[in-house]
């Protein structure tokens, strides 16, 4: 059976692109800090027949990130989607400490998810790796300079990753999803007063979103490979997938 791990896999677009995956007949590696949250996701895959194993590890660990997916004899997709929003506020009122382990879950974390899977891809035939990425990795905005900063640094890990192993058969897509409706997003809006009153009417869903993923894993994406893309792209050129 096919196999894709997600990191990030409890909630939110981690959480259904697992669902989207499973119902297409992969198995799941649910990959994230808490237990609770990922066996949620598990028995909800259960329910229909669906197969998933649950990891908890923190991707800033190389160590255990390494043991964890040593022990996987086959990997078809990786979905880097584990991120933190990081300290909102202006830069030089920010904390240190805070500041830092946004870049080391969003970027690091990413980078040992990466460097530990690629050669399982590799030899499982090539698969497909996915950085989710932002707008804000190619512009700024105020008040997060953590958060930017970390999604430019996954930017350039996406690419560096294709010219180094596209080669190889190795597909690779850096994807923004755009702005979505997910616990993340009730945190952002409970950090950032500008977003205090945001309509969630407004906001993408996750479950669309987690379809568009699952596009990317098939070969009718290979146009787009090494690219930086969107969900609002894709929407564009492919309306049928965003149907409910």
């Amino acid at each position: 059976m096919p196999t894709a791990l997600i990191t990030g896999a409890g909630t939110g677009i981690g959480a259904e692109t697992a669902k989207q995956l499973a119902l297409e007949g992969y198995e799941i590696i649910l990959l994230g800090r808490r237990y609770e949250p990922l066996r949620q996701v598990a028995d909800s895959i259960a329910q229909y027949g669906g197969a998933a194993n649950i990891e908890t590890v923190d991707v800033t660990d190389d160590e255990a990130v390494a043991r964890v997916i040593s022990k996987i004899p086959r990997l078809d997709i990786v979905i880097n989607n584990a991120a933190i929003p990081g300290p909102i506020g202006s830069l030089i009122d920010a904390d240190p400490r805070s500041w830092e382990d946004t870049l080391l879950v969003n970027v690091i974390g990413p980078f040992h998810i990466a460097r530990a899977a690629i050669p399982i891809l590799l030899a499982s035939g090539g698969g497909t790796l996915i950085n989710i990425s932002s707008g804000a990795a190619a512009r700024p905005i105020l008040g997060w300079s953590s958060y930017c900063v970390s999604k430019a640094g996954l930017s350039m890990l996406t690419k560096s990753i294709w010219m180094e192993y596209g080669q190889r058969g190795l597909r690779v897509f850096g994807f923004d999803p755009g702005r979505v409706d997910t616990p993340m997003r009730e945190t952002l809006r409970a950090l950032d007063e500008t977003r205090r009153y945001e309509d969630r009417s407004q906001l993408g869903k996750a479950a669309l979103v987690a379809k568009v993923l699952a596009w990317l894993c098939r070969s009718e994406a290979d146009n787009l490979l090494g690219q930086e893309v969107s969900f609002a792209s894709i929407a564009a050129a492919h309306p049928s997938l965003c149907l409910e």
